[in-house]
This record gives structure tokens, sequence and C-alpha cells, in this order.
């Protein structure tokens, strides 16, 4: 069919101003529990503000122009790239930027080509740190004042709610303008709405470390030297003391909060983490060795392969504070969820901020507090942080808070570690290392990542110390404590630790060493504890269960013992396969129809071992086939992980779904490309099967296509299954459905991934309904080939489609399907024996091909037929409507509430004052047409101008949708994306053409899918054509001015009344017009534009072109006519 209509896409772009902060000193504050919080801009530093995310394309960019300023020096930039901020921290050496004309100027020219900053401001100082604003706020309601008591607010500053941070009262808002952020808070502050409000600053946190050298001195210090450096014997913890009481218990959970844990050889594995700014799982980013580290100090096995830990025992899971676009409100949220969700009993926290303020970030001192009273049950969770490494008289926040214990770091001589932050807030002191100006030493060994990521190559480390060392060595003595008597408190367990101390300097508490050094072994004789010699009882009831031909569990009735068991070592044919806490383990990567030896054995703190219970079982024969996974994407993810910004499951997609509602979309070919499994259990699996169905959109490169892999390390390293390629194996807007059958070596860690490798972010892959099936044994491989199908046939012919249809074929397995091919290339695939061909050209000639296809891959002889499209028909356009809302709604209607015509929009009208806005996604969100009788089209095309406003989620769009029987349901002709489609501000001009079986009621719809009331789409100068054969008129089926019923009398003898010309330029005719008629001329929107009596001559030059409907009334009968003005 030819195209009748062209898609014109205009973009505008308005440069931002930034806001004059000079004359805004008197306003540059905000509130915490301490009061008014004044701070100071430092255009030392500035930070550039995106209304959407921003990847380091921008900070490229950013660089390249400030290259012309200062060639000499290199721009140091941090892209925080999901927040849409990007810092630039050495911004004084390229030039001065205190004043607003220098800013404007500087953002003027970097928005001059592509990426788009709407602000650029400076960092501020406060409490003598660098803070950067983002487009957060962080508030506290006061008791009783609910989120809804300040909407108001929130609407006239255009915030937008984002989560609850360390509590139902506690919000975290977005607010995009900058400059009023602070206005903002103080005027809820003056109303008597909040306890406090802060801005949610992009801070440095400190990771508190230094270089440092072997040894581990800490735990058990029998003098000599070290790194040259004598050594003062047993000023250390007393740890193998310790251990003949306990080494731990992994009912007491410890989270290290820093910049990561992960799993280690010389470790028992983690429990699930948390990295808040993204819901991740805790583990490091690329640059994270810090975190493991710590948690090597306090967990690292007794097992004579690395290290030792304090508490080896423990159970553990990481916090990642440190993850990229980190900011204030993520810390606060790390530390809240480690307490409840995560149900930490202790928290080591290695970090801080570089300021001694009390309660400086208020949001981050309240994590704590909320901990301190809630956690353990009640008990209160025991967090001990690092007083810092400044050399000061004072202890750094957050340590400095009542609620949290202060550690401070002694060296192997008794002394003060000339670094480490003293003061009266200073709680307790732990071994590390010390420097004397020159070099450090009493360096403390711990672990580090495994390879090339730490510290260093390998599974330790030797640099590491600091009060960052210290802490997870207090740490570890209090969960041996908790291990002992998990009874106590909170507050029990500092006293225990204080008590028990070994008291340096000044008798008594002082601020240099505050209660004085932990001692692990007193610690835990106060809890009246003798060292413990008793053997636990023997495991009973030992016995293998539901066995199959690769695994097994385990299960036993729990040992005794006069202080507590610690755990179960369990035995595989006399070999040790793993420690458990609990009475029972699932053993996988068995053999079938084998026959196994199984031993476990209990031991306590202190070392002591029980008897070993043994058992014998057989595995199963081999199994066949069974499904793993079965996905429809209809409740979530499911099985599958979201791999990021560049992958959604979204009910907007509904039209690419194959079952329900949901499909996943993936775009582009970034890192978020991507969704993958969890670990699945596939050790003993030798063939796996996955099915799945999927669309494309705008794949328009050769290259571009999309990948199936599968790991077997638990994601770290992938292997690629299948690829799919542009024209190769699919084209664009066609249904595919895909079995993929192989074979392998599969582990207990296999994961599955789906990958797009496309150009951008308007090429789009939609999966669905993935079912991945798991075989023990490989069946014999499927070598025959399909049937050719047969009586291939085409019918339903027109000018532009036709229907396939063909007999189907045979196979010795099963056939799963046809793929159609149109002149040698696919067009698409199908599991029915009959395909639908549409965009086809008028008179040419067509062969299609049908090949049948089964599981294993094999595919039969390809079935031709031949045939001619035909002639195109004729039609004839016609402007059915055009409306700039200027007198009122036209045909269209009034959505509701979400929906308004209002002069308060002009700025936003394309022509004229009135535009029609349409805000949030409720069933009011909408406008839409009357019915129309368009039966006789075949063709429709919608033109119009929109503006967006604050869309700023990649989920917010709008629709154009038709609906055929009078608005019951409607189907989805156009969708525009935030991001995809448009972005905030520009005006956009759209026209979209579309054919159909329109009807006599026929509708059109616009309907908005934001988030809230603050996100807007304004469409103003909507013009409806058609094209259909020349018989073809739309009547408008509604209420309006105009009657469009017409009433003939067939025994009427008067003569005939005649309109002429028709079509009409300048004078239209009425010959054998009844001397007393009315004649009355109404637009295609039923309003009434003439009224004339007994007028046979009527003057239309003044009308626009059109359809005009003509009324004569005459001794009360009405007869009608329809014209077009040319």
């Amino acid at each position: 069919m030819k195209k009748l209509f062209t898609t014109i896409l205009i973009l505008s772009f308005s440069y931002a101003f930034t806001q004059d902060w000079i004359q805004q000193t008197e306003k540059l504050h905000y509130f915490t529990t301490k009061g008014k919080i004044e701070v100071v801009p430092d255009y030392n530093a500035m930070a550039l503000y995106f209304s959407k995310t921003v990847d380091q394309t921008a900070a490229t960019k950013l660089e390249a122009q400030l290259s012309s300023y200062n060639a000499s020096i290199s721009a140091i930039t941090e892209v925080m790239d999901i927040k849409g901020v990007m810092l630039l921290r050495n911004a004084n050496v390229f030039g001065d930027f205190s004043s607003k004309t220098s800013r404007d100027n500087f953002l003027a020219q970097y928005n001059t080509n592509g990426i788009q900053a709407y602000d650029m401001a400076p960092a501020f100082m406060v409490h003598g740190m660098k803070a950067w604003l983002t487009k957060r706020v962080m508030i506290k309601l006061k008791p009783g004042v609910e989120l809804s008591a300040v909407q108001n607010m929130t609407s006239e500053y255009n915030t937008k709610f984002v989560r609850n941070i360390v509590g139902p009262d506690t919000y975290l808002l977005e607010v995009q303008d900058i400059s009023r952020q602070f206005e903002f808070i103080q005027e809820l502050q003056s109303q008597g709405l909040i306890e406090w409000g802060e801005p949610d600053f992009k801070m440095d946190l400190v990771k508190l470390e230094d270089p440092l050298y072997p040894d581990q001195w800490h735990l058990n210090n029998t003098g000599g030297s070290i790194d040259g450096f004598p050594l003062v014997e047993d000023n250390d913890i007393d740890a193998p003391e310790a251990w003949t009481i306990s080494t731990g218990n992994s009912s007491v959970v410890v989270a290290v909060i820093d910049d990561g844990v992960e799993e280690h050889q010389d470790m028992n594995a983690l429990l699930p983490g948390f990295t808040p700014v993204n819901n991740g799982d805790g583990t490091p980013d690329s640059n994270g060795d810090h975190g493991q580290a710590c948690a090597g100090l306090i967990g690292a096995l007794h097992n004579d392969i690395d290290a030792r830990g304090v508490a080896p025992q423990s159970s553990f899971f990481s916090i990642n504070i440190f993850a990229s676009n980190t900011s204030n409100a993520d810390v606060a949220s790390g530390v809240r969820w480690a307490a409840e969700q995560g149900g930490a009993h202790i928290t080591s926290n290695s970090w801080g901020y570089s300021t001694c303020t009390d309660r400086a970030v208020e949001a981050v001192a309240e994590a704590f507090d909320w901990a301190a009273v809630n956690g353990r049950g009640g008990l209160g969770t025991i967090s001990l942080v690092a007083s810092g490494n400044d050399y000061g008289t004072c202890v750094g926040f957050p340590a400095n808070l009542e609620s949290v214990m202060a550690v401070g770091a002694v060296d192997g001589a008794g002394e003060i570690s000339v670094y480490s932050n003293q003061g009266p807030t200073l709680d307790i002191t732990a071994p590390s290392n010390t420097n004397n100006g020159v070099v450090f030493y009493h360096g403390i060994r711990t672990l580090d990542r495994e390879g090339s990521a730490g510290y260093s190559n390998g599974t330790t480390t030797n640099s590491f110390g600091g009060t960052s060392a210290a802490t997870p060595i207090a740490a570890g003595v209090a969960a041996l404590i908790l291990a002992v008597d998990p009874s106590l408190t909170k507050t029990q367990v500092e006293e225990v630790m204080y008590n028990s101390a070994k008291d340096l300097g000044a008798p008594g508490f002082d601020n240099t060493f505050g209660h004085g050094v932990v001692n692990a072994h007193d610690a835990l004789l106060s809890l009246n504890q003798e060292p413990d010699t008793e053997d636990p009882t023997i495991p009973t009831n030992f016995t293998a269960s539901d066995i199959e031909d690769t695994k097994l569990v385990l299960t036993w009735t729990a040992s005794t013992d006069d202080r507590a068991v610690a755990g179960y070592r369990v035995f595989q044919d006399g070999s040790e396969l793993q420690t458990t806490t609990s009475t029972s383990l699932t053993v996988q990567g068995l053999s079938p129809s084998t026959t196994y030896d199984f031993g476990v054995e209990a031991y306590d703190g202190a070392g002591n071992l029980s008897d070993r219970a043994t058992t014998q079982a057989t595995t199963t024969e081999p199994k066949p086939c069974e499904e793993a996974t079965n996905d429809d994407f209809e409740s979530g993810f499911g099985n599958w992980i979201d791999g990021g910004s560049d992958a959604r499951r979204s009910a907007s997609d509904s039209q690419y779904a194959n079952s329900g509602t949901y499909a996943v979309r993936l775009r582009d070919n970034t890192s978020t490309s991507n969704i993958r499994t969890g670990n699945l259990d596939f050790s003993g699996t030798s063939r796996v099967q996955i099915d799945f169905t999927y669309i494309t959109v705008s794949f328009d490169n050769p290259s571009e296509d999309f990948f199936l892999e599968y790991s077997t390390n638990g994601g770290s390293s992938w292997s690629q299954i299948e690829e799919w390629n542009l024209n190769d194996e699919f084209v664009n807007n066609q249904r595919y459905f895909e079995q993929v059958v192989f074979d392998a070596t599969f582990s207990s860690t296999t994961q599955f991934r789906f990958r797009s490798d496309a150009s951008n972010n308007g090429d789009r892959l939609y999966l669905d309904d993935i079912v991945i099936t798991s075989c023990s044994s490989t069946e014999p491989t499927d070598e025959e080939d399909p049937s050719a199908p047969t009586d291939v046939a085409a019918s339903s012919i027109t000018d532009s489609s036709a229907d396939i249809t063909w007999t189907a074929s045979t196979d010795n397995v099963g056939v799963t399907g046809y793929d159609v091919y149109v002149d040698g290339t696919i067009d698409g695939s199908t599991t029915s024996t009959s395909y639908s061909l549409s965009v086809l050209s008028p008179e040419t000639s067509y062969s299609v091909g049908v090949r049948a296809k089964d599981a294993a891959g094999n595919e039969s002889a390809e079935a031709t037929t031949s045939f001619t499209t035909t002639q195109t028909q004729s039609c004839q356009e016609q402007v059915i409507d055009s409306e700039d809302f200027e007198s009122g709604w036209g045909i269209w209607n009034d959505g509701g509430s979400d929906a308004r015509r209002s002069i308060r929009d002009s700025q936003y009208a394309n022509s004229g004052e009135f535009s029609v806005r349409l805000r949030d996604n409720t069933s009011t969100s909408v406008m839409f047409t009357d019915n129309l009788d368009l039966s006789g089209f075949e063709e429709l095309q919608v033109s119009f101008t929109y503006v967006a406003r604050s869309m700023d989620n990649p989920n917010e769009d709008f629709f154009l949708e038709i609906s055929t029987d009078g608005g019951t349901s409607y189907s989805i002709v156009e969708e525009w994306n935030q991001g995809d489609e448009f972005v905030n501000g520009p005006r956009y001009f759209e026209q979209v053409a579309f054919t159909g079986s329109f009807t006599s009621n026929t509708r059109l719809r616009f309907r908005c899918d934001a988030s809230g009331n603050s996100d807007w789409i304004y469409i103003d100068d909507v013009e409806i054509n058609g094209c259909g054969p020349s018989t073809a008129a739309p009547i408008l089926n509604s209420s309006s001015d105009f009657d469009f019923s017409s009433t003939f009398d067939d025994d009427d003898e008067d003569e005939e009344i005649i309109l002429y010309p028709n079509p009409v330029v300048e004078t239209l005719n009425i010959s054998n017009l009844p001397a007393d008629a009315r004649v009355q001329i109404f637009n295609f929107g039923g309003q009434l534009i003439m009224d004339k009596k007994s007028k046979d001559q009527i003057d239309l030059g003044g009308l626009q072109e059109g359809l005009y409907f003509v009324r004569i009334i005459h001794d009360g009968e009405v007869s009608s006519y329809t014209i077009s003005k040319k």
C-alpha cells in the first residue's frame, strides 16, 4: 500500500540558567536536631545536573571542553549516573566559577552539542567537608504529621516521593530544582511539620586504613619484633586463650558495613547482603577491597589455609555503602537494613566522615539510634565504629554517637597509634599498626579478595591497618561474647568489653585509650565460663533421605555439649565434605547408581570433637528430563534477575507479551542489557532445553543481534549457546518461538543469560514465556528431518496482504513449528498451519516458502506457492477533524480530573492559548473523541504536537489508542516513551498513519501513563485525516448542535432539492428550495456556523477546507446533506 503521510519530528532545546548563590547567602541553611546548619558555597568544586540518568559520555564531553581552558591539567570528574549528577572536583584550575554569568556561559557552551545539563552548582562546605547537592532531600516528619500534610508544598516545589529511608516517618524526596532545596526544607520547618530536614548530599566517606605488614601478633603477641620494630609481649587480645571457651557461633550474625565482601576460600559462606544505592547484594565493585580485609579479621577460618579470625564460626553478610552513586540517604538505609532486614547482632564500621560534628548527618545518626534500640528483637544491635585516623583530639562522626562503640587503635608495644583519634567519646581500643613519621610498622595480616582484585595477588594482604583494622577485631570479641551468652543486651555486651579491657594510660577511663584494650579471654571469663575440655555427644539418627540420581539429603539429631555445639563436620567416603551448623545437609554432584559412605561429627567452640556417626546410601538410576524453571513474568522476574537500566519488565510492553500483559524488554548493548538466572543446581545434568518466544523492534543494522549464554561458575564467566542475528534469524515486528537444546557439563552454580547486542536505546528485544528443562542423561540425538509441508496455498489476497495455509508436516519426534520465507528471506515463525502476510506492495508477484522444524533443529525441505497482489483501491483523502482547542473541546471529550483544557497552560499551546494537559495514569488521564462513523475508511492519519514536562522515569509514556466498539475496549496505535521517543521540554510534531477495519462506532483516545500528578503531557493542534472510497463520508455519532439523522419521505411529490457544486469553492447553490425553508450549516464537530432562511445562494468563501453538513428544515421535516469545501 502506498504511504500517504510523512512523520515529521522537530526538536528544540532551551538552556537552563544557574542560580545566583551569592544572593542566596541568608537562605543557605537546613535544620537538624542540633538546630540550623549553615553552609557556604565552595566554587573550587562544581556539579552539573541532568534531567535523567547520565553516563561517562557526559564526563568525556566535559573534559574535552575544559581542555580548552587548561590543557595541561586533567579534569577530575565523577559520574553519579543513575542520579543524573556529575561532579567536577578541581573546577578552580579551569577558571573562576563564582559568578552566575560565568556558570551560565559555561553551561550554554556545554549544552551546544548533544548531552544537556540543566543546572550547574558549587559544592558546599558542611561541617568542614565538601558536600554536593544531589536532586534529593531527606526529611523526618514530626509525630502525628502525615505525608499528605505536606503534599500541597511538594506540588509547589515540584517534588516527588522516592522512598522511606530509616523509618516510616522519614522520607527521601526528589527535588529537581537544585536552587529550591534549602527553601523547601526551610518552609517545612517554618510550618512546624518536620523534626529535621537535610539535602541528600554526596559526601566523601573515608575508609579508615593505612599501609601495613604481616603477622597476626594482635591475636597472640609473644614479643620479639616485626617490621624491624620491637613488640612488647602480651600486648594482644588473648585470642588463643579465648578460643578454649568459644570460637563463635553461626547464630551470631555480623554485618560488615563497608565497600563490599565476597566469598573467600578461608571464610564460611556469606548470608545475603545489600547494596542500598542499587538494591544489589553487597558484593564489592571492581575497586572494593577494604571490606574483605575487615571481614577476614573477624571470620577467617581456623583451617591452616590463610589467616585466622577472632570469631570464625560467626555468620556474616555485607552492606556495600561505597558503590557508585551512593549518597547519605543510601548510607542511612544500609545501616538500618543491616539491623532490620539483615538481622545483624553486630555491625563493624571501618569508615566515617571527616568531621567531629555530633550528628553531622541526621539520617545516618538516626539509623544507628534505631539499631541500638530495636535491633536483635529489642536487645539492641552492637555497632562498633572506627574513631578515625586524623591524628585528632576528637572522635569522628558517626563514632561519636552515644548509640555506638567508638574504637581506637594501639600498637604492638601498647602505645596509642599516633593517627588514632582521641577524645571523651572514645570507648575502647584494639590492636593495629602505628607510624613513626617515616614508616608504618606493627602491621596486621588478614584476608584479601582472591586473585588480582584486592590489595595484592593471592588470597591475603600485608597492607592493612589503622582504626579500620582495630574495629573488626573489637567486633570479633563482641561476637565471641554473644556466642557464649546470646541473651545479653547491647548495654551489657558493652559493659563486659569495658570491664574486661586491659587498662592502659591513666587509671580507669581516659580520652586516649577509652576503657582500655579489648581482651577476648577476660571478657569470656567474666561470663563465668571455665576452659572447655568436654567432647560433644555423638549425633544420632543419622540417615540419608530424598535420594535422587545426583543428590540426597543427610539428617541427624542434634548433639549436646556442656557449653554449646558450634557445628558439625560432614564426611563423604572418608574425606571431609564441609562444615555446617544445622542438622541437615544436601549433598549434590553425585553420580547415578553409586553407593556412598557418609559420616558426621559434632564440635564445640573449644574444638572438642564427638565420635563419628556413619550411614550409607545408593543414588538412583538417571532420571528423565524435568522442568527447572517456567517464567511468564506476570508476577515478577521469577527465576530471572533484572540486569539494570537497559532491562525492564513493564505492563507498558503488553502488546509484545505472548501470554498475559508482561514481557521483558532488553535494549542497547551496555552491561545492563541482559537478564540472567540465579544459581541453578544442574550438577549431574548433561542436557538443557530452553524454550522461549520473542519479538524485536527497530533492529536496523545487520550486525545487531542477541545471545543466549550460560555460566558454570556463578556468573564469573560466560559461554555462548546461541546467537540470533537480524535478517539471518529474525526480522522486526514478527513473533518467533524458539527451542534450544544443547549438551554440556553443568554445575551447582549454573546460570543462564539473555544478552542484547543492539546499537542504542531505540533497538528493543521483548522476551516472554521462558522455560528451562534439565536432563540428567542424554537421549539419542535426533537427526531426522520433518517431512515437507503440503498443499501450500495463498488466499484472501489484497493489495497489501495475503493468508498462507498448508497441511501439517510429520516428524519422528515431533514438529515444533514452521518458518515462513518471502522471496527467499525469512518473514517469521508460527506453530500453527497458517500465516498472515502484511505490508505487501500492490500488483507484485511473491514467492512464499514454508519449512517445518523440530526440537533438535532439523528442518524440512521447503514447500512453496506464488501469488500476485491486487491493484490499490481508489482512495480519497479527507479531513475528518481539525481541533486547536481554542473554542472548546470540539469532538474531543474531557476524561476527568487528570485531563484539562485551561488558559493556565498557554505556554504549552502551539497555536493560540489553549492546549490539553494529561497527567498521572488513572482512568481520567485521557482525552477521547465522540463516536465517528468511519466504516468507509481504509486508513487514518492523526497529526498533533506535544510537549512533555517532568516525565523523568523511563517507564513513563503516553499512547494513541483506537476503539471500534464505542469505547468498550481500546488497542494501541502508537506509544511514546520517555527517553526513547522524547525528553522533557522540547516541542515535538507527530504524524501517525495506520490502517484497520474501522466501524460506525470508532473512537480515538490519547492516554497518559505517568507516575503522578506532577508528570504532564500537553497536546495541541490535533488533526484527523482519512483515506477511503469516494463514497465514504465520516459521520459524528454523538450529541452536538447538529442532529445527524435525516428524514426522507419516499412519497414526497415535491421537486428534489439539489445542492451544487459539490465540492464547492465559493458559492453554494440550492435549487428547488421551498420559500419558507430554513438552511443550517454545521462544521464536522457538530457546531452551528450558519443559519439562513429561504437563501438559495450561500457564500462559503470564508470557510476552511473540509467536510460540512447542511440541514434543510421545511414543514417539520429535515433533509441532510454532506458537502466538501475546497
